[in-house]
């Protein structure tokens, strides 16, 4: 589990809309949707995520403020 601060930017609007998006060779995820598989979890109050990142892989969160 990883914790992502995101305190230098923008104040966290409530939802905070977030999408993750994974490459990963192992599984032929190319660009893959993984937004509902890796339990994303916001604190507003904190201005920060965390989420469950797979190993041997690349993951780019999008989000919206």
């Amino acid at each position: 589990r990883y914790m992502f601060d995101l305190s230098d930017f923008a104040p966290l609007s409530d939802p905070v809309h977030i999408l993750a998006i994974r490459t990963s060779g192992d599984e032929n995820e190319n660009w893959a949707d993984v937004t509902d598989k890796i339990d994303i979890v916001t604190d507003t109050d904190e201005a920060s995520f965390t989420a469950d990142l797979k190993g041997s892989s690349v993951t780019t969160f999008i989000i919206k403020f």
